[in-house]
C-alpha cells in the first residue's frame, strides 16, 4: 500500500471497484453496519485478493463518527506487543514505572487487521481471543485473512468472531478481465482512479450510515429466533455465542436492505455466514462417497492382464471405524479404548535461534543471548535509587540480577511425504485401503504440527497433488481425487520426494519421512531408481515402504525398494482396513520417536 504525505489513510484499492467476490464484500459491509459482530475471517488460497478487500474496508467505515483506529499486526506479533509493556524511555526519564499501551489498546473502538491469522503464535492468539470475548483490554473488531495451506485456524479464536467467508472459486472470465483492467488503471494513476470511484464510495458510506441508524429499530419475531436456534442445534453447534451472532447478523442484513423487520432472506444470510461455517469447522471427516466400481472388477484384475494400460475411476477414501477419533487435537484412543493425552506441541526450546517467545531470569546453558529490552525493563524503575547512591552516575546502571536472557522456540515437526502408487497393477481395493490409512496419518500429522505432502505416480510421471502444508482438509481432498491406471514410475516418484525434501530443509524442516505405498511393480533394477534411492538415503531421509503386493508370491519387489532406501518394509494386510491403518500408523509413530530422540534443543 502506498502512503500519501500528510494524509491519514493509505492509498488502498476502493471497495466499489472490486469485481466479483460479492460474498466477501457483503460480509464486510454487514460488519460495518454492526461492529458488535466482532469481526470477519476471510479464508482462501494466496493471491485471491483477501488482504486487498480487508484494507479497502477502511474507507467505508470512515463516516460521520470519524475514522476509527485501524491497527495492523503480523503473524510474528508477540504477547508483549499486543498487551503493552514498560515504556523504558519514560521510566528512565521519570524514575517511575511508565506503561506503554499495546496494539490491542491502540485498536480500542476500531479494528485489528491480521493477515495469516492461522500463523499466529498460540500466546498471541490467546490474547486476541480473550480481548474479543472478555473486553478487558480493549473493544475492537477483527478483520483477518487466512490461507488454509498454512495450517488450521484455532477454533477458539475462530469462534470469537461472527463472520466466516471462504473464497475458493476462481472468478469467471469476464470478472477476471475487468478486475485486471481496473488494477492496471489503479497502478498507473491511483489518485485519478480513486477520484473516479469517489461517488460510488460516498454512496456506499451513506448506505452504511443509514443502516446503522436503522439497526436499533429492526425487529425479529419469536419464530425467527426459533429457526436460528433449531439450525444451530441441527448443526451440533455448542454454546450460545453463535446464536447471538446469527441473530445480530440477521438484523444487520435487514437494516442494510432498508427493512425494519427480519425476513427469510435475512435469516438465510445468517445461516450462510455464521452457522454453516461453524458446522464445517466442527466436522472433520471424509466425504463417505461410495466406490464407483464393483467388487468383481476390483478382485479379478491381476497384473499382466492389461491392468498396466487401463485408467480406472477415482477411488474415494473409506477410512476404518474410529479413524475420525483422531480428529480431536487433544484426545485420542489407544488400542484398549482408553483415552490418552497427546501433545499438540511441535516447538523445541532453544537458546540461540528460532522465534523469540519470552525473557528468562536464569542464564541458559552456554550463556545464551541477552534480552536487552527485558533487562532494561527490569532495571529502569530502580535507576533513581541506584544513581543517588552511585559516586559517578552512568547513564543506566545494570546489575547482575537485572539480566534477562532470550528463550526461543523452533519448530521440530517433520515433513511426511506420502507417495502413492496409482498404477494399474495396484488393485483398486488396495488403493482404497491405502487412502483410509493415509487419512489416519494425516490426523496424526496435524496433532504433531507436521507438514504433509502427497505424490501420486502412474503412467510415465509422478505428480505432486499436495505441496507441503498442514491442512487436513486440503490433504483429504487431494487423496480423494487420485486417478488410477497405467505403469509404475517409481524413479519419478522418488525424484519428486527428493526435491520436496531438499526444499523443505531451507524452510526450517529438520527431518523428512517418506511413506511409499506400492506393490513394487516398477523397474526395480534400473540405474535411475538405484541412484535416486541412494540420494534419498544419503540425505538422511527416513522411509517406510508399505507393500501392497502379494506377500505369499515369493520375493517381494517392494522389499528391494525398501533395501535401496535403507528403510522399513511393511506388508499391508489383505482385507482389514483397521489393520492397514494400524500398520501405517505404527510405522510412522516408531520413526517419529526415533527422529524425536535425535532433535537437539540448543
Amino acid at each position: 500500500m502506498r502512503t500519501i504525505p500528510n494524509h491519514p489513510e493509505a492509498l488502498a484499492f476502493p471497495l466499489p471497484a472490486v469485481a466479483g467476490m460479492s460474498r466477501v464484500t457483503r460480509a464486510l459491509l454487514l460488519l460495518a453496519v454492526d461492529p458488535v459482530l466482532k469481526g470477519i475471517v476471510i479464508q482462501g488460497l494466496g493471491g485471491m485478493g483477501k488482504s486487498v478487500l480487508a484494507r479497502a474496508f477502511r474507507s467505508v467505515v470512515c463516516i460521520a463518527d470519524g475514522e476509527p483506529p485501524f491497527v495492523q499486526i503480523t503473524p510474528s506479533v508477540t504477547k508483549d506487543q499486543l498487551l503493552g509493556s514498560l515504556d523504558i524511555e519514560a521510566t528512565l526519564r521519570t524514575g517511575k514505572p511508565q506503561a506503554s499501551p499495546g496494539l490491542l489498546a491502540r485498536a480500542h473502538g476500531g479494528f485489528l487487521v491480521a493477515d495469516d491469522l492461522n500463523l499466529l503464535d498460540a500466546r498471541a492468539a490467546s490474547c486476541i481471543r480473550s480481548a474479543l470475548t472478555q473486553h478487558e483490554v480493549a473493544e475492537f473488531s477483527l478483520i483477518a485473512t487466512c490461507n488454509p495451506e498454512g495450517g488450521e485456524l484455532r477454533h477458539s479464536l475462530a469462534d470469537s468472531v461472527a463472520l466466516h467467508v471462504t473464497e475458493t472459486t476462481c472468478l469467471p472470465l469476464g470478472d477476471r478481465v475487468e478486475l485486471l483492467r481496473r488494477i492496471t488503471a489503479f497502478d498507473r494513476d491511483p489518485f485519478e482512479f480513486l477520484r473516479r470511484y469517489a461517488p460510488a464510495l460516498e454512496l456506499l458510506k451513506e448506505r452504511v450510515a443509514g443502516a446503522r441508524r436503522r439497526l436499533p429499530d429492526v425487529q425479529m419475531a419469536l419464530s425467527d429466533y426459533s429457526r436460528l436456534c433449531t439450525v444451530a442445534l441441527n448443526f451440533g453447534i455448542e454454546g450460545h455465542r453463535t446464536e447471538v451472532f446469527a441473530a445480530r447478523l440477521a438484523r444487520a442484513h435487514a437494516a442494510w436492505n432498508g427493512r425494519l423487520r427480519v425476513e427469510t432472506e435475512d435469516l438465510e444470510a445468517a445461516e450462510r455466514l455464521v452457522l454453516e461455517p461453524r458446522a464445517a469447522m466442527r466436522k472433520v471427516r471424509s466425504s463417505g462417497l461410495e466406490p464407483e466400481y464393483s467388487s468383481e472388477e476390483t478382485l479379478c484384475e491381476e497384473p499382466g492382464q492389461g491392468a498396466e494400460d487401463r485408467v480406472f475411476p477415482t477411488v474415494p477414501a473409506n477410512p476404518p471405524d474410529g479413524v475420525m477419533d483422531w480428529a480431536s487435537p487433544r484426545i485420542a484412543r489407544d488400542r484398549k479404548g482408553t483415552a490418552r493425552r497427546l501433545s499438540t506441541g511441535g516447538d523445541a526450546i532453544n537458546w540461540t535461534r528460532g522465534r523469540y517467545v519470552r525473557p528468562l531470569s536464569r542464564r541458559p546453558p552456554g550463556g545464551g543471548r541477552l534480552a536487552v529490552e527485558a533487562t532494561l525493563r527490569v532495571a529502569a524503575p530502580l535507576q533513581a535509587l541506584r544513581l543517588k547512591s552511585a559516586a559517578a552516575a552512568p547513564a543506566v546502571r545494570i546489575t547482575k540480577n537485572d539480566l534477562r536472557f532470550k528463550e526461543f522456540r523452533e519448530k521440530q515437526g517433520m515433513l511426511i511425504i506420502f507417495a502413492v502408487d496409482a498404477s494399474g497393477s495396484m488393485a483398486l481395493q488396495r488403493i482404497s485401503q491405502a487412502k483410509g490409512a493415509l487419512i489416519r496419518l494425516l490426523h496424526q500429522a496435524y496433532l504433531h504440527r507436521d507438514q504433509v505432502a502427497l505424490i501420486a505416480f502412474r503412467g510415465e510421471k509422478a505428480e505432486v497433488l499436495l505441496p507441503p502444508g498442514r491442512s487436513v482438509e486440503l490433504a483429504k481432498r487431494a487423496i480423494d481425487v487420485i486417478p488410477t491406471g497405467g505403469a509404475t514410475p517409481l524413479a519419478a516418484a522418488l525424484e519428486s520426494a527428493l526435491y520436496l525434501a531438499r526444499r523443505s530443509t531451507t524452510r526450517g524442516v529438520r527431518q523428512t519421512l517418506l511413506v511409499l505405498l506400492t506393490d513394487g511393480h516398477g523397474n526395480i533394477g534400473s540405474q535411475q531408481l538405484q541412484a535416486v534411492a541412494g540420494a534419498l538415503r544419503d540425505e538422511g531421509i527416513a522411509s517406510v515402504v508399505m507393500d501392497a503386493g502379494n506377500r505369499f508370491a515369493g520375493h517381494s519387489k517392494s522389499g528391494q525398494v525398501a533395501q535401496m532406501l535403507g528403510g522399513r518394509h511393511v506388508f499391508l494386510p489383505y482385507w482389514e482396513d483397521g489393520a492397514v491403518a494400524d500398520a501405517v500408523s505404527g510405522a510412522a509413530e516408531s520413526l517419529r520417536r526415533q527422529i524425536g530422540g535425535t532433535c537437539t534443543t540448543g
